[in-house]
C-alpha cells in the first residue's frame, strides 16, 4: 500500500481491520508519508496537503501505538526519505500556502517510510 493509511479519517479502525483480515504469521507493510513533529495548523487544515498525503499523516510514535494497540508486534518505521526544506515549499506552493513561516514549522518533520508490522503466528 502506498499512502492509503493516511488518507482515512479513521486510523485506528483501519489498522484495526487490516489486523483482522491477516492471517497468522501475515505481515502488514505499507509505504506512507510519516510525521516525525507537529505541523502547524493552517498545514493540518489544507485540503490539497491532505490530498497530497500530508495533512493526514500519523507521527511515527502515533503510528507504532496504533498498530501495538491493534496486536502487531515487531512494529517499525524506516525512513526512505526526509523532505527537504525545497520539497515542503513546493508541496505548500502547490497548496497556496506560501507563508515561508509554515516551511519552517514542518522542516524536518516529514518523511516518507516503510511501516512494518507482523501477527504472531498460531500458537505464539
Amino acid at each position: 500500500s502506498n499512502c492509503v493509511i493516511n488518507l482515512s479519517a479513521d486510523k485506528a479502525r483501519v489498522i484495526r481491520e487490516a489486523y483482522r483480515v491477516l492471517n497468522r504469521g501475515g505481515r502488514f507493510a505499507v509505504s506512507d508519508v510519516v510525521l516525525r513533529g507537529e505541523l502547524p495548523e493552517p498545514v493540518l487544515k489544507s485540503v490539497g496537503l491532505w490530498t497530497g498525503c500530508i495533512s493526514g499523516a500519523l507521527h511515527e510514535d502515533e503510528y507504532r501505538r496504533l498498530l501495538l494497540a491493534a496486536g502487531f508486534t515487531d512494529v517499525s518505521v524506516e525512513p526512505t526519505r526526509i523532505y527537504s526544506r525545497e520539497d515542503i515549499q513546493a508541496l505548500f506552493d502547490s497548496a497556496g500556502l506560501s507563508d515561508n513561516g509554515l516551511v519552517d514549522g514542518a522542516d524536518g518533520k516529514i518523511m516518507s517510510a516503510f511501516v512494518r508490522a507482523s501477527k504472531a503466528p498460531s500458537g505464539a
